[in-house]
Formats: C-alpha cells, sequence, structure tokens
C-alpha cells in the first residue's frame, strides 16, 4: 500500500542516525511510497538529500519547545497528505507531538539508534510517548534499554535489525586493485582498516595501540583509517591523528578522511577492525562483513546481535589494545582462517542484515501502526479517505 512518509531528523550532526534518516528515505521512495523528508537547516541531512534528488522540507528546530514550528508543521502534514510520519530524532518529538494533535490517525513512528542512561519519567515524557504508535530499536540491547527506560508499553517497542544493499558491499577484485594503487599498497602487504568517525568512543586509540604493538612483527602489514571527526569532535579527532606520528607510525598509518567510495575501500582491505567502546549496532560492520572481510570487533551492545564469535569474527573486550592486538595478529598469520571468517561473515549478512528483509519488516510495522489508528478501512487494508 503506496504512503506518503513524513522522515525527520533535524539533527545537523554527521552520524549512524543522520545517515538513517536519508537512507530510509531513499529506501521507501524505492518501494513505491511517497517521502518528504524534513530536515534542520544548513545540515549534512540536507545536503545528502538533495544529492538523493529530495527537496527536503527546511525546519529550524533546535531546541525543545517551538509552538510557531508546530503550527506549521501541522499545516505542511495537511497540505502534503501525511499517512505517517517516521522519526530519527527523539528532540524531534517536542514539536512533532504537538503537530500532531490536528491529526489524530497519522500513525507516529520513532526509530532508536542509541541508547539512554537516565530514565524519562517526567510528565512531558508520558506526553510524548503516549502519542507514538511504534519504536524501531535497531538492536536487541537498544530495545531493552527503550523498554525500560521509556513511559511506554513494551509490547510497541520491537528490534528492526539495519540493513544494507549487499550488492554495493561485496568482494570486489577491481576495485581492491584500483585503491590499493591509489593509496600506494603493494600486493604484499596485508592492510588492516578502519572505518568511522575520528574519536576516542570508536576505539581509534586501541586501533592505533594495536598498530604499533604489530609493526614489528607484521613489516607487511599496513593500516588504514577513513573518516574524520564530526561536528562538536574537531579536537578529540585531532589529538588521535596527531598522535599517529608521535608513535613512529607515519609511513605505515594512512587517513583517507571522509570518503565516498566507502565499498571499494572496504574490497581493498585484508582485515577490518571494530574496537568500538560501545555500540548500538554496528553499520560500518556489516558493511565489511558482506565485502567478505575478516573482522575483530568489540564484545559488546549491539555487536553481540551481528557477529558469532569464532565462527563469522573474532570478538575482544572494549578498550584493549593487547587483546585487539593478538586477534588481529592471528588473522594476518592465517590466510585460510581469513578467508573462512570472510565467507562466513558475508554469508550471515545475507541471510539476517539486507535491505530488503529491513524494509519488508519496516513495511509489517507501518501497516501495524496505521490499523492501531484505524487510518485503514477494516478488512480491506485501504487508507481511509
Amino acid at each position: 500500500m503506496p504512503l506518503t512518509i513524513l522522515t525527520v531528523c533535524t539533527s545537523r550532526a554527521w552520524g549512524g542516525m543522520e545517515m538513517s534518516l536519508v537512507q530510509t528515505s531513499v529506501r521507501l521512495r524505492a518501494r513505491g511510497h511517497v517521502v518528504v523528508p524534513l530536515c534542520g537547516p544548513d545540515s549534512p541531512i540536507e545536503e545528502r538529500l538533495r544529492a538523493e534528488g529530495f527537496s527536503p522540507e527546511i525546519f529550524d528546530l533546535w531546541g525543545k519547545v517551538h509552538p510557531r514550528q508546530a503550527w506549521r508543521l501541522s499545516r505542511l502534514i495537511t497540505h502534503r497528505r501525511i499517512d505517517l510520519v517516521h522519526c530519527d530524532w527523539s528532540r524531534d518529538l517536542f514539536t512533532l507531538v504537538p503537530a500532531l494533535l490536528a491529526h489524530r490517525r497519522v500513525p507516529l513512528v520513532l526509530q532508536k539508534h542509541v541508547g539512554v542512561l537516565a530514565a524519562k519519567r517526567l510528565w512531558v515524557h508520558y506526553g510524548l510517548y503516549r502519542r507514538v504508535d511504534r519504536v524501531i530499536a535497531i538492536s536487541d540491547v537498544i530495545r531493552r534499554n527503550f523498554q525500560a527506560m521509556h513511559p511506554i508499553d513494551p509490547a510497541k517497542v520491537v528490534t528492526i535489525h539495519n540493513g544494507i544493499d549487499a550488492s554495493r558491499f561485496r568482494p570486489d577484485a577491481a576495485a581492491r586493485a584500483r585503491v590499493r594503487a591509489e593509496l600506494g599498497f603493494a600486493d604484499d602487504h596485508l592492510v588492516v582498516g578502519i572505518v568511522g568517525r575520528v574519536t576516542p568512543s570508536k576505539g581509534h586509540p586501541e586501533y592505533l595501540d594495536m598498530a604499533a604493538r604489530l609493526a614489528g612483527d607484521f613489516p607487511q602489514a599496513r593500516f588504514l583509517i577513513v573518516g574524520e571527526a564530526t561536528r562538536g569532535e574537531e579536537d578529540e579527532g585531532r589529538a588521535i591523528l596527531d598522535g599517529i606520528a608521535a608513535s613512529g607510525l607515519g609511513e605505515r598509518v594512512t587517513v583517507t578522511g571522509f570518503r565516498r567510495d566507502v565499498p571499494d575501500l572496504l574490497a581493498g582491505m585484508d582485515v577490518f577492525a571494530f574496537p568500538s567502546h560501545n555500540e548500538a549496532f554496528g553499520l560500518a560492520l556489516i558493511e565489511a562483513m558482506a565485502t567478505g572481510l575478516p573482522t575483530v570487533s568489540s564484545n559488546c551492545d549491539g555487536v553481540l546481535d551481528i557477529v558469532v564469535e569464532g565462527e563469522t569474527g573474532l570478538m575482544v573486550p572494549p578498550r584493549d589494545g593487547a587483546k585487539l592486538a593478538a586477534a588481529v595478529a592471528t588473522l594476518l598469520g592465517d590466510a585460510s582462517l581469513r578467508r573462512r571468517l570472510g565467507q562466513a561473515g558475508r554469508a550471515r549478512v545475507l541471510d539476517c542484515f539486507t535491505e530488503d528483509r529491513m524494509a519488508a519488516a519496516m513495511d509489517r510495522l507501518y501497516d501495524e501502526a496505521l490499523e492501531a489508528r484505524g487510518a485503514v478501512l477494516p478488512g480491506t487494508g485501504a487508507l481511509r479517505p
């Protein structure tokens, strides 16, 4: 049933949550829905939405209570005949919920990408989450956290894992040769890569500690950092990158900065490291697995939904550079193990973490939310006029 869906995230940062808004909008459009994206002004989300051919609605909701913006948003919902609202950032609920007061049959779906440390039990939270019809948690740890910390019926909160287009992330010999030539890697180099925001919480300090520990024993090893610091984390990112030269690893470590050709860069690697201190899910991890890379990841949070230890990848405790180095060394020294884990990891992604699987689950959830709101005619599945 084609819908007109308002997708909302006004964050001005750029990370997994913001990327999800763009990817969800593209995915819904590809499945035949009319998508109306809404984002903040001059944000990375706006830039990427426009690159995807959207003309996003621009709302400045930086804060919590915006009566005028809520009125404007309510008029937009009427004018664009919105059937359902999909929100990626909880903070936007402070404006979305008042805007929906005049739209009783329009369901509100919230997708949660991170957990919270403090329970949301103020009176305002009861009002907000009473209006939320369904919550999509991107991993089981996020689902349990949301159910425990928010005033909402636990049955409304379901896990739908992120999915990727496995046709984009796959072993690619031509891309491998091209990227390695560009970056100066020889055929016999073993490239250990990391992809993501350059920040301590993503495990970059442990990654560099690992590189320093392995440099002597594996002269053919090279280390590739793909990504840059996000807005507000520039100082931390700069401190990490400044430490490369101080460690004496300057000739062994390559830093690309932000790149749009991540599938090709992954194809150029031999081992993928994912040493995050805490991770709600791990999109970069499943992208690497889909590429056929053997992986070493932290054994925490949403990663536990992804990796089967010893079968589809190796896991180590967070914040432990020594154990990260030992696991990577095991892979560098055993080509057959790298091949076996890489093949098993790709098979797991194809079974559990594809874009099509995620989209089908979201369609079912949307149907449930519409029925709960009385937005469809009983026994027909058709939207009410």
